[in-house]
């Protein structure tokens, strides 16, 4: 897809795919309050985003189906961190809460906690280390575009491709 740049705001040059993975939290807070929607390319890149955002694939590694667990701080509510685990793993017992999905749902953290930016922080990084293998990988703009592309990181029901 061609990614228009952003117009407006701090993220002004920016393209969505690349303040996915540079604020995530901006782009839920803007995507609730239909902002998007002003502009019918802008509309429909940011629905693209956030319909592929909330159902990203867990790789699977070895013979057993794994699942994305996230952690949860039930003294702060705010979002801990993400892991994959196999699905035979029992559930996790101790201080923190956690739960499971059969995606990454980028949108779970707005959820857990209204404003976490540091738990978005957090969530990039575990999807940067579980998806694309390196927590440290840079994301230019290329990248950033590059995986929001390629529906294969996706799962993604046949009408929505």
């Amino acid at each position: 897809m061609n990614w228009t740049k952003l117009e407006f705001g701090k993220h002004l040059g920016l393209t969505i795919p690349q303040v996915m993975f540079k604020d995530p939290d901006w782009f839920f807070w803007m995507h609730t309050t239909g902002f998007f929607q002003n502009s019918h390319t802008r509309g429909k890149e940011a629905n693209e985003i956030y319909r592929k955002s909330r159902a990203i694939k867990v790789p699977q590694t070895g013979d057993e189906e794994m699942v994305a667990e996230y952690i949860v701080d039930p003294r702060n509510h705010n979002f801990r961190g993400l892991d994959l685990v196999p699905t035979s793993r029992p559930p996790h017992e101790g201080y923190s809460i956690t739960f499971r999905s059969p995606v990454i749902d980028m949108a779970l953290v707005r959820q857990i906690a209204n404003y976490d930016k540091s738990g978005y922080q957090r969530l990039v990084r575990d999807i940067k280390r579980h998806v694309l293998g390196n927590r440290s990988i840079r994301m230019t703009r290329s990248r950033c575009e590059a995986f929001f592309d390629d529906d294969a990181n996706f799962v993604l029901a046949p009408a929505q491709r």
